[in-house]
């Protein structure tokens, strides 16, 4: 019985190390840089008062008005909502971006 019970509790400790290691999160921040050649965007968080980078691959939806436009609307300096996957790397790999009007409605 024992075993059993160590079993069981070091099956849950491991599947909660699986599901922290692939946290799904979102900030909030004006893009500084992106890189299409390295497929990099770099937000500045001002919630957390932090630089991101953030990985972009071909599935990343990015979105402008509730339209799909790609990365071509996404420029230095527009605010942007970015969904993505902390896995515990120096960058993180985004599932969607949003590009938000700015204070001129843009």
């Amino acid at each position: 019985m024992r075993i059993r019970a160590l079993g069981v509790g070091l099956a849950a400790m491991t599947l909660a190390t699986v599901a922290f290691a692939h946290e799904e999160r979102l900030v909030i921040g004006r893009v500084e840089r992106l890189d299409l050649g390295a497929r990099l965007l770099v937000v500045q968080d001002p919630e957390r008062d932090r630089t991101v980078q953030i990985t972009l691959d071909p599935e990343t939806e990015v979105r402008r008005c509730r339209l799909a436009s790609g990365l071509a609307a996404v420029r230095p300096g527009a605010r942007v909502r970015v969904k993505y996957l902390d896995r515990g790397g120096a960058a993180f790999d985004t599932l969607s971006l949003l590009v938000l009007p700015d204070s001129q409605g843009r």
